[in-house]
């Protein structure tokens, strides 16, 4: 993958495991307002907007949401309140290919679907905004994935060309989102199964095989600072398994 220009990374499931907690927060507050358990994790609720999150619960729980608005208030609350008390569940890997990008010059964004309040509260234990040239959230955009505004305002912020852009993400609308912006795609498991991810161009089951893909690139060979723009040359192509 060799003259790429940036690296964006997705939030929620490829840099946090956050979906356990956030399921856990959707049942407690249903459980507080309406006094229903949410028994099932559909998993059509991930990687898309909380709008969509509340009615997925709604349908489960058979349930009528008057104000969704003040169901993903009290959620988000709760949320934050998990990670206060057990700390950032960072996925295996997360932060080592972080680091190891920036530490080579490799320009990094994040888009992510989570408001600044729950990006702040991920990043800021091991200080990783420092590596991002820019963080997208869902308060920058009026549209969430799988539409494309968030990677293509993410593009912009880095003054980068889509096509020369690489996501990493972990869900079928975070995928699709990325294809849709004319991006490759990285897409890590766990969240969805590979079934559901099957239109990114890798799929991997660990963060250090996105590393061993941009090292067989080409990528990681070396310090990026020294090296010229990358923009006029072929567009990136993921190298094969």
């Amino acid at each position: 993958m060799k003259d790429l220009d940036a690296v964006i990374f997705d939030m929620d499931g490829v840099i946090v495991d956050s979906e356990p907690l956030k399921f856990q927060a959707y049942q407690r507050v249903f459980r507080r307002r309406f006094q229903v358990e949410i028994a099932v994790d559909d998993p059509s609720w991930h990687g898309v907007g909380e709008a969509v999150a509340v009615a997925t619960f709604a349908r489960l729980t058979g349930v009528r949401v008057d104000d969704p608005q003040a169901v993903i208030a009290d959620k988000r609350a709760a949320y934050l309140e998990r990670l206060a008390d057990e700390g950032v569940p960072y996925r295996e890997g997360a932060v080592a290919l972080i680091e190891s990008l920036a530490a080579r010059g490799m320009p990094l964004g994040l888009a992510t679907g989570s408001d600044r309040e729950q990006l702040g509260a991920v990043l800021a234990p091991r200080r990783l905004e420092r590596h991002f040239a820019a963080l997208v959230c869902r308060d920058d955009v009026s549209r969430g994935k799988p539409d494309p505004e968030i990677f293509l305002l993410t593009a912009r912020r880095l003054d980068c060309s889509p096509e020369r852009c690489l996501v990493i993400e972990d869900t079928r609308a975070g995928v699709t989102a990325a294809r849709a912006a004319g991006m490759r795609c990285i897409a890590l498991t766990g969240t969805q199964d590979r079934q559901s991810l099957a239109d990114a161009d890798q799929i991997v089951d660990h963060l250090d095989r996105v590393a061993e893909l941009l090292r067989v690139g080409g990528l990681l060979s070396g310090d990026r600072s020294s090296r010229g723009g990358a923009r006029g040359g072929p567009p990136p192509a993921v190298s094969p398994p």
